[in-house]
């Protein structure tokens, strides 16, 4: 039987005539205006996004309010009547079975977060850590600005060609390669300024740079096979935001870490914990959700009736 919806609760959230909350909707009839929460609005903005990093999530208000589907579908229906076998419900028991696979592909979001922050936090760190890499090895203004090109100028080489790329052949190996690259550079950067001086050290961040240049390109390219176009807006801003906390954290974190152990340090630092994310890349990326071993049946459902290609959703 199909669950029973129930009404969301109305309440008023202004006092003042003519204001409301963001949160809020205002219903017009001949007789009367009212204000409501608008509590589907607060679910799609929050919990659905969420729910790829926090996927044993269920509401725990009065009532028993719950998300009702493991695909992240946007209305919201009692625990007691989560009997139906309809895609978009489930009961309470089977929530907790398919918790693993709920929101995938807001999981595949937060992950190319990640890789957006680990170029950026490697792509900044020379910046960060130049005043106390010059004060140590000789530079004029001329070596410094040269340096600090040599990313820019890699990465201008690649980013066209590797959009194009990474529509032909997905964009996992190509991200993959490039959050790799950027670790082992950080970590390599140190020794090959000791060994050689400014060339090989200016030849390592145009490398770099080569092997970042189709990063942003390639994001955009697996949103759109993994995130229907309802949600994409959502999904890019979470995976642009990376960038900026990467950077923040960057500026906060390495010169603290250069003046307590040194810039060699902070450049292994961040190299090494780079590493990490590029595991959980071999790991758990896909290029598409046909190649996704742990999306359910249900979220592959709910992709293809969002109008996602069923080529790119079931495999052949």
């Amino acid at each position: 039987a199909t669950p029973k919806k129930i009404p969301l609760p109305s309440r008023a959230r202004t006092n003042k005539p003519g204001r409301r909350a963001w949160w809020t909707t205002t219903s017009h009839h001949p007789s009367t205006t009212t204000t409501t929460t608008n509590r589907r609005t607060l679910m799609r903005l929050f919990a659905r996004p969420l729910g790829g990093l926090f996927p044993l999530y269920k509401g725990g208000g009065r009532g028993g309010w719950s998300s009702s589907s493991s695909s992240g579908a946007p209305f919201l229906v009692k625990d007691q009547h989560h009997q139906s076998s309809r895609p978009g419900s489930c009961s309470s028991s089977s929530f907790s079975s398919r918790s693993s696979s709920l929101g995938v592909r807001w999981q595949m979001c937060w992950l190319l977060f990640l890789a957006r922050g680990v170029c950026q936090a490697n792509r900044v760190l020379l910046g960060a850590l130049m005043p106390f890499l010059s004060a140590e090895v000789s530079m004029t203004s001329h070596e410094k600005g040269s340096v600090l090109a040599a990313f820019s100028t890699g990465y201008m080489l690649t980013q066209v060609a590797g959009g194009a790329v990474s529509d032909r052949l997905g964009g996992k190996a190509l991200t993959l390669f490039a959050i790799t690259t950027m670790a082992a550079g950080s970590c390599a950067a140190p020794a090959l300024l000791a060994a050689g001086g400014l060339r090989p050290f200016w030849l390592c961040y145009f490398v770099m740079g080569f092997a970042e240049g189709p990063s942003y390109p390639t994001t955009g390219s697996m949103l759109s096979r993994w995130i229907p176009a309802a949600e994409r807006g959502a999904a890019v801003s979470i995976v642009d935001t990376g960038s900026s906390v990467a950077s923040m954290l960057t500026f906060a974190v390495a010169p603290v870490l250069a003046a307590s152990c040194g810039w060699r340090v902070a450049f292994r630092v961040f190299g090494g914990t780079s590493f990490v994310i590029c595991a959980l890349w071999a790991c758990l990326a896909a290029n598409r959700p046909a190649e996704s071993r742990r999306l359910s049946q249900d979220e592959r459902a709910y992709l293809v009736a969002a109008g996602l290609p069923a080529d790119d959703v079931y495999a052949a």
